[in-house]
């Protein structure tokens, strides 16, 4: 086993529209479960963990597991809203992360349409957080809905400009938060609209940084952990969960 993507809580600060929890019950393993939990992907061989949420840096020992992991010798990211990613936490925890992803669905006001008033700035101050830190690989996830279609493109290429090495493109999950909202978010995502957008980005800087998730990651190197401990196949599965 090569990969784990943890979903270290279901906690979170904002209330995104397309987001897949809305109100389901706020879940995290106890500061001891977790300790075991990156001790025994150590033991399994794990060599990258991806933490998510929720929003991970609710979890008030992520710092303390963030260093666990490094002197495990586990290489680990984290996926977050970077809303809650100050210089604080980059001082604490940066020198022991070799990724950040800031999720990003729009610009100014499309981003806090979708994410809440506020939430872009507090990503370009993120932005400028990790750019003090030469060693993390900063990359971008983007949901395409039917809210930020018409601008995505706009919004991949400032993400180009701001140096982001890998931009991360998903589809919408209908649970929650999305699937209360379904009528204003869903978008008929499919095959040729995706191709249309790898190749705007390709013609305006030459280079193919975007990742689609339409891949099925089952396989025996990489395991998914959810809030409440359970382990998963793939993300999917563990998503799938919360479905009406």
């Amino acid at each position: 086993m090569k990969t784990c993507h943890w979903e270290i809580t279901s906690r979170c600060n904002l209330s995104c529209l397309h987001c897949i929890y809305g109100e389901t019950a706020n879940t995290e393993m106890s500061h001891g479960l977790s300790r075991k939990a990156i001790e025994r992907l150590d033991e399994l061989g794990c060599e990258l963990l991806c933490i998510t949420g929720g929003e991970p840096l609710m979890h008030p020992d992520l710092c303390v597991l963030i260093k666990k992991a490094y002197a495990l010798g586990i290489s680990t990211a984290i996926i977050t809203n970077g809303t809650l990613l100050d210089l604080e936490f980059i001082h604490n925890a940066g020198a022991f992360l070799s990724g950040i992803c800031i999720s990003i669905d729009g610009l100014g006001l499309e981003h806090d349409r979708i994410r809440g008033d506020g939430c872009f700035d507090l990503v370009v101050n993120a932005i400028e957080h990790v750019r003090t830190l030469n060693h993390i690989s900063l990359s971008a996830s983007i949901t395409v809905t039917a809210l930020n279609i018409a601008t995505i493109a706009n919004t991949l290429r400032w993400l180009i400009s701001q140096g982001f090495s890998k931009i991360h493109i998903n589809d919408l999950n209908l649970s929650g938060n999305a699937f209360k909202h379904k009528d204003v978010l869903r978008l008929a995502w499919n095959d040729q609209m995706q191709e249309v957008l790898f190749a705007v980005v390709e013609n305006e800087t030459g280079t193919k940084p975007i990742e689609a998730s339409d891949r099925c990651s089952v396989s025996k190197e990489n395991i998914c952990l959810s809030s409440d401990g359970q382990v998963y196949l793939c993300s999917e599965l563990m998503v799938s969960r919360l479905a009406p």
